[in-house]
Order: C-alpha cells, then sequence, then structure tokens
C-alpha cells in the first residue's frame, strides 16, 4: 500500500526529473523502477536532484551515501528519503 507521502515522495520525484532533464513529458512515463540514468540522469542531474530532495523533505545525505545505486530508480531514491524520515 503506497502511503500519502509515499505519493508525495514520487510525484515531487517525477517532476522534478522531468524538470531538471528538461523532458516535460518524461514525468507521466516515470514509473518507479525506471532506471534514472536511461532516461538521462547523469552525475550532474543526481546532484541536483539529492539537492532539491534534501531542501523538500529536510533531510540530509552524507558523501558516503550519494552512490548511483541508491538513486537508480524513483523507488529506490523513496527508500532512501523514507530511511531519514
Amino acid at each position: 500500500m503506497i502511503t500519502s507521502q509515499q505519493s508525495h515522495a514520487y510525484a515531487y520525484l517525477k517532476t522534478s526529473l522531468a524538470e531538471l532533464l528538461e523532458k516535460p513529458s518524461i514525468a507521466e512515463e516515470l514509473t518507479e523502477h525506471t532506471d534514472l540514468f536511461s532516461v538521462g540522469m547523469d552525475s550532474v542531474t543526481l546532484v541536483n536532484l539529492v539537492v532539491l530532495v534534501e531542501e523538500e523533505f529536510d533531510i540530509f545525505f552524507e558523501d558516503d551515501e550519494l552512490l548511483a545505486e541508491h538513486f537508480q530508480t524513483i523507488e529506490s531514491v523513496w527508500k532512501r528519503i523514507e530511511s531519514k524520515l
């Protein structure tokens, strides 16, 4: 079951990624399992996404947490967010 907080996070991540990638239509195509690197996310986009997530959810990621596999999919990003809440 998806919680309202998880639903908010998924929507926020999809919208944020679409803006960062400058691909507005991609937000509708992204699922929680889409490989974000396969749709254009790179290291710069990842850093920008991390900053947005930290601000939106009032959390902080340590340097050793900033591994690509932690941010591979919307679901994996959510798991990182959830572990900080």
